[in-house]
């Protein structure tokens, strides 16, 4: 899944549409206002009749805000929508693979992702859309009212204005890119830590909280360091911009000193939109600063679809000998997949020392047979069953989940070591229900 695809597709929906439509509408009307105020004070200096003028000035202020009212609602529908969709694209993502299971960096940053960043990120990138948007066609709307009034120079002075600025920001958007995207990588890591704090903290174990509150140092420091460098960074860049963007400002205010005007009119029309002039210079200033925020919304974008390490790895298929499956030893997880392959029933034991790859041939097996098979880790409780598993014991979950399983059209069932940390009741219990379900299904266990 590649970033550019996913914004294309997120610009190609009704909800994008309307939004950045009645933006439009909502600056087009503000920029008009300026218009219509500017022929009313003339109308009237000239002793004109302006109360058309003036009907259409009250329009232009109050009719706004309808379509402004409307487009952050529909912005929050293009928001969840999108994030619907990155929700839906990614759990179809092709890096999924039993291997990956208990890769706890990967679980951690993938969490990370679709839960804590996904939303957020979404959410921060189209709100700054619709600022920014809003802020340029404010400014682009109002200097094109104003140009007709006022002197050409000065949207000859803005234009400069704006092209250095763009200059500004051209030249240090790698800069910032490579800041955004190391602090957001590095709060990745801060916030993966503290989100394991409670089963370091809560046990009051003197080693645990030890180790836990020094990695806890080390990541902030590294975090909030970063978080600085590209504050000093984006307000560096600031300062720039807020400089240049002084230029129409200067040239108005040195046409209106030594270029003096005795036509009231036009003195009028200067002295109306001078305040419009200044929150002009302020739009376009906000702009700025808001454009020179991109990169740091593409730097979390660039996170979200970090997907290198889910890529499948390859497994070094062969063994030490040290596995058996009921009794026979493997030298190959390939000899055990064309065993089970070749069955139609029956259980299959896989034992062996510790470390012997056990474990990892059971994830193989499931990564080769895919959605025919279950796979029950020996960690299931956070799994999603349909039996409701929150009044049952360890031992009671199992038992539910297994008898679940007898109704299942997969034919092979993975279980990695279902009898770790039960009594013998329910290993006894769930034993005899296993013997019964081989009669059906392939069981393959990971014993003791």
């Amino acid at each position: 899944m590649k970033k550019n695809y996913f914004l294309k597709r997120m610009f190609f929906q009704k909800e994008a549409t309307v939004t950045l439509s009645l933006i439009g509408i909502h600056q087009f009307f503000i920029a008009l206002s300026v218009y219509y105020l500017t022929l009313l004070i003339q109308n009237y200096q000239s002793k004109v009749d302006f109360k058309y003028n003036l009907m259409m000035y009250f329009f232009c202020m109050l009719f706004p805000y309808i379509p402004a009212f409307l487009s952050f609602i529909s912005m929050q529908k293009w928001i969840n929508k999108a994030h619907f969709d990155f929700v839906k694209i990614l759990i179809k993502g092709p890096f999924f693979f039993p291997a990956q299971f208990t890769n706890i960096k990967l679980k951690d940053k993938f969490d990370s992702i679709i839960s804590r960043n996904s939303f957020g990120t979404i959410s921060s990138y189209f709100v700054f859309i619709h600022d920014a948007l809003s802020l340029l066609l404010n400014s682009i709307f109002s200097m094109f009212v104003i140009g007709l009034l006022l002197p050409s120079e000065l949207v000859g002075g803005y234009l400069i204005s704006v092209l250095l600025s763009f200059i500004i920001i051209f030249l240090s958007h790698k800069k910032l890119d490579h800041a955004a995207v190391d602090s957001e990588l590095k709060f990745i890591n801060y916030s993966s830590l503290l989100a394991k704090g409670w089963s370091n903290l809560s046990l009051k174990n003197k080693i645990n909280t030890n180790i836990w509150r020094s990695n806890l140092d080390k990541e902030s420091e590294n975090y909030y360091k970063s978080t600085i460098y590209l504050q000093i960074l984006k307000q560096s860049i600031n300062g720039l911009l807020a400089a240049v963007a002084l230029i129409p400002t200067a040239y108005l205010i040195y046409h209106i000193i030594f270029n003096g005007y005795e036509d009231a009119a036009v003195i009028a029309a200067i002295i109306v939109n001078l305040t419009r002039i200044f929150n002009i210079l302020s739009s376009l200033n906000s702009l700025l600063h808001l454009l020179i925020e991109l990169p740091v919304m593409n730097a979390h974008f660039k996170v979200l679809f970090s997907f290198e390490d889910f890529l499948d790895k390859k497994i070094n298929t062969a063994t030490s000998g040290n596995i058996t499956i009921n009794g026979e030893k493997i030298y190959d997880y390939k000899d055990a997949f064309n065993m089970i392959e070749a069955a139609s029933n029956g259980r299959f034991t896989l034992r062996g020392s510790n470390g012997s790859g056990k474990t990892t041939l059971l994830y193989y097996l499931k990564n080769l047979f895919g959605e025919k098979a279950i796979l029950m880790p020996a960690s299931h409780n956070f799994l999603m069953w349909g039996v409701d598993g929150k009044a049952l014991s360890t031992g009671q979950l199992a038992i539910q989940t297994i008898k679940e399983l007898y109704s299942q059209p997969e034919n092979i069932l993975f279980l990695d070591e279902w009898d770790a940390n039960l009594d013998s009741q329910n290993k006894s219990e769930i034993n005899q229900l296993l013997d019964n379900l081989s009669t059906q299904k392939i069981i393959v266990e990971v014993r003791h």
